[in-house]
């Protein structure tokens, strides 16, 4: 991704439900070659740590939740 430090995954909330997940995904230069889609419409994106999806066995249709 452009203008990242560091590696993350990308979680794609429909409505509070994970509806994507792209794991590890590493910096890139200042012209990124990959572009990262969700794959449908969506409310909410988070941006976590790489690695942190795998290690707490996110999967697609898990509930998120967050306060306001």
């Amino acid at each position: 991704m452009r203008k990242m430090n560091f590696p993350i995954d990308i979680v794609w909330l429909k409505d509070g439900l994970v509806i994507g997940i792209e794991k590890d995904v590493v910096p890139d230069d200042s012209n990124p070659e990959k572009p990262y889609y969700s794959p449908g419409p969506v409310n909410a994106v988070l941006e976590l740590p790489a690695g942190w999806s795998a290690k707490n066995n996110l999967k697609i249709g898990d509930v998120a939740f967050w306060k306001k």
